[in-house]
């Protein structure tokens, strides 16, 4: 659907995929199916002659699905460009709200990443009624080494805390250093972020067995969520 001839990314690191080829017309709208301007984030819908033509016989589905001038919804959260070239932030059942905002997981991990020793990491959000239904944001980090003592563990989490809000300006609520291959992954190696959280929330993280830090008590790496 698009054409990318040069590698370009925005300031935020995210990939642009090019303007979309002849035949397909793309706009970025909103919760209600509002088109949005260049350069905001919303949901990529797109029109073409190869779009599915819906569910059979299931036409609740279908109004979920496409929109009343016929437009696609991907799922996909993106914004366009002045240019038209699209740029796609991610999937939108993936993306934690927060302050009204739509937060890239991308941000959390890619600032979590720059602390050394870690394999894996991912970001969720989820809602607590304690918070009037805000979301708290939780990054989780498989540490590569599972010897480390739990000094170091708090020392390695407070970085990661730090490095997150000096990227996005907040912390997250807290901060879970768990073993390797804890967090959930794709045949292809992306991260399950919809597995992560419905683990989570389920309770079937473990402290001692899935989780090395902090396994008893609040952690002093973020609890406050800022």
């Amino acid at each position: 659907m698009y054409i990318n001839r040069d590698i370009i990314e925005d300031e935020n690191g995210f990939i642009c995929v090019g303007p979309p080829i002849a035949g397909t017309r793309i706009e970025i709208v909103d919760d209600e199916g509002n088109a949005l301007p260049p350069r905001k984030v919303g949901e990529i819908t797109l029109l073409a002659g190869s779009n599915t033509r819906g569910y059979w016989n299931r036409p609740e589905e279908n109004e979920k699905l496409f929109l009343p001038n016929g437009f696609l919804r991907t799922g996909d959260l993106g914004y366009l460009d002045e240019e038209g070239r699209l740029f796609v932030v991610g999937r939108k059942k993936h993306m934690i709200i927060r302050g009204g905002q739509n937060i890239a997981p991308k941000d959390l991990e890619e600032a979590a990443e720059q602390v050394e020793g870690l394999r894996y990491t991912a970001a969720i959000g989820v809602h607590d009624e304690r918070f009037g239904g805000a979301e708290r944001v939780f990054l989780f980090a498989e540490v590569r080494d599972e010897t480390l003592s739990r000094e170091e563990l708090a020392r390695k989490a407070r970085e990661i805390t730090s490095k997150i809000k000096e990227r996005v300006g907040f912390r997250p609520s807290k901060v879970y250093l768990v073993r390797p291959r804890v967090i959930p992954l794709t045949p292809n190696g992306k991260i399950q972020h919809v597995t992560l959280k419905q683990r989570f929330i389920a309770g079937h993280l473990e402290e001692g067995k899935d989780i090395l830090y902090p396994v008893s008590g609040p952690s002093d790496a973020g609890e406050k969520g800022a």
